[in-house]
């Protein structure tokens, strides 16, 4: 749900470059490394172009019309980057580009932890994030290895939701957190404060209507109906403030020397003191203002 940071990838370019040309020689001895650093390492997006002549070309930068149906197959070296051979001295692969980018829950949907690992000093790291190819790898098969066609992403998102579905939120240049809001219907709340905990409560999500690719991804991705699941979550954010009211939280400031307020609340809010790389973080601070806004109202 956060957006990555793009800046990340200019770091790697290079490294990403050099596995790219030297494996796909084996297949295109010919290919020019200048056509192989566009495919692979510059930008191929333009979400300015939403009404192109070909549906195909929708979001896509006009260099780039040329390549889309160019024999040029990227794909064919993709497995061994995303899976590197045990016998593999390669020190550059989908595991280290997805350390490098340094994002640790899925950015489509912001549910999802990720964590890469070795089973012991001799294994290689293994990833339980997948690398979704934005545009698929199947249809665009020039743009296989480009940098910002590769999302690091959940299984969930990436082989359950998405698949090779196109025209989503390309968390390298949109942000899906600052682009919707998560609140509760007022009358759920009030039956929560009520103690009504078995209640089934409807978590909805305010947003720019007007936005056909923000809305195609909350519908391809279930955003809503994932969220929903999650009940326990906002049950429990309830509960914490009923426990702190304002008048306790103020009291807590004034114990802690140093302290804030916002930081107080933050303890309360997240498992994750130290940096805001946790699941569910934009929705529980988003039902957390809704209450303290009911409250301020109350007052």
């Amino acid at each position: 749900m956060k957006k990555l940071d793009i800046k990340k990838l200019d770091i790697i370019k290079d490294k990403h470059f050099n596995y790219c040309y030297e494996e796909i020689k084996a297949y295109y001895p010919e290919l020019d490394s200048d056509v192989c650093y566009k495919l692979c390492c510059e930008i191929p997006f333009d979400f300015n172009n939403n009404n192109p002549e070909k549906e195909e070309y929708k979001y896509i930068d006009k260099e780039f019309y040329k390549f889309i149906d160019n024999p040029i197959q990227f794909n064919l070296i993709y497995k061994d980057f995303r899976t590197p051979p045990k016998n593999s001295k390669e020190e550059w692969n989908g595991i280290e580009l997805i350390k490098a980018i340094k994002v640790n829950v899925c950015p489509y949907c912001g549910i999802n932890y990720f964590s890469c690992v070795s089973k012991n000093e001799e294994d290689k790291e293994i990833s339980d994030a997948t690398l979704d190819h934005y545009l698929p790898q199947t249809k665009y098969k020039s743009f296989a290895m480009n940098l910002y066609n590769l999302i690091p992403s959940c299984k969930n998102c990436n082989e359950t939701f998405k698949r090779n579905e196109i025209h989503i939120f390309n968390p390298y240049f949109h942000s899906l957190e600052d682009s919707l809001t998560f609140y509760l219907n007022k009358e759920d709340i009030f039956d929560l404060i009520l103690n009504d905990f078995d209640k089934d409560i409807e978590i909805n999500l305010k947003y720019d209507n007007n936005n056909e690719l923000l809305k195609r991804h909350l519908k391809i991705l279930l955003i809503k109906n994932r969220y929903n699941y999650f009940q326990d979550i906002i049950k429990s954010l309830i509960i914490k403030k009923q426990s702190y009211p304002e008048n306790y939280i103020n009291e807590l400031k004034k114990l802690n020397i140093g302290i804030t307020k916002t930081s107080i609340e933050d303890c309360l809010i997240k498992q994750d003191l130290l940096n805001d790389n946790e699941p569910f973080l934009k929705f529980k601070k988003d039902i957390w203002r809704q209450l303290k806004s009911i409250d301020d109202k109350n007052k």
